[in-house]
């Protein structure tokens, strides 16, 4: 038998912005709008997020005109209740039909690190498609299947992966899982953790220096062998950060689905 033409299998990846702060990308869109957050309660990390003000649902709030989220943890919506959020329906986002929301116009529907914990993501995008009006937008977000973290750990003989996920997104998978729902894709972006340690750059350099030549000059006096194995390490550890921001950034240039995760603005096709 012939071998299959590889060639047939390899796609271009697109040239995508990252973005370190995939909320912040999010909250952009959403700013004074009617926004649909689906999967909204964070279920199992609801309270501490609250907490610490990390929970994007609350986020969403501080800044959209009206939020509504659907979730389908009790549990979890009895979390965000009981915080003063309203607004709040039970339902499996594959049928979205069986959700009594009320008859609201929604600009942005949100569907942040979602797909990759159902059952039917095909049979979600069919069913969400009720809820859109000729400018109505939805917001995806997945982890990336080439993210080096986990690339780092398969290398080690380990999948690094969340329990609760079923599905892995490409780029090609998830643009054609997309186009065959009847989607088309306004936006493309892709998500790093490890680029927020971009700006900080500078500064590690900067106190690494520092810190070296305070040590050079206090030769001339009197220092401490502890204080300057101390400070040794100091830089060799801010140096190590650098060395691995910068060669994951130069990574990033060969292909962005390195970095942690995707983002696809969509609607459906008219």
């Amino acid at each position: 038998m012939a071998e299959p033409n590889q060639s047939l299998y390899l796609y271009k990846v697109p040239r995508v912005q990252i973005t370190h702060a995939r909320m912040d990308f999010v909250l952009e869109r959403c700013r004074d709008k009617t926004v649909l957050h689906l999967g909204c309660a964070d279920e199992g990390l609801t309270k501490e997020r609250i907490n610490s003000g990390t929970l994007l649902h609350t986020r969403l709030m501080d800044i959209a005109k009206d939020v509504y989220g659907i979730d389908r943890s009790e549990s979890a919506l009895d979390i965000l209740r009981s915080s003063g959020i309203g607004n709040l329906f039970k339902g499996d986002v594959e049928e979205i039909e069986t959700i009594p929301l009320p008859k609201t116009k929604f600009d942005v529907i949100v569907a942040a690190e979602l797909l990759e914990h159902l059952d039917n993501p095909g049979k979600f995008l069919d069913s969400v498609k009720l809820l859109f009006t000729k400018d109505t937008i939805m917001i995806i977000s997945t982890p990336s299947p080439f993210r080096l973290s986990g690339l780092w750990q398969a290398l080690r003989g380990y999948e690094y992966v969340h329990p609760d996920h079923n599905f892995w997104f490409s780029w090609k998978t998830l643009s054609s899982l997309l186009k065959k729902h009847g989607y088309s894709i306004e936006e493309t972006a892709a998500y790093s953790f490890v680029d927020k340690d971009l700006p900080i750059i500078r500064r590690l350099i900067t106190k690494a220096l520092g810190k070296s030549s305070h040590m050079h000059s206090s030769y001339s006096t009197k220092i401490n062998r502890f204080n300057k194995n101390k400070t040794e390490n100091i830089i060799t550890d801010r140096l190590k950060t650098v060395s691995k921001v910068l060669s994951r950034r130069l990574l990033y240039t060969l292909n962005p689905f390195f970095s942690d995760g995707l983002i696809f603005v969509v609607k459906p096709e008219q």
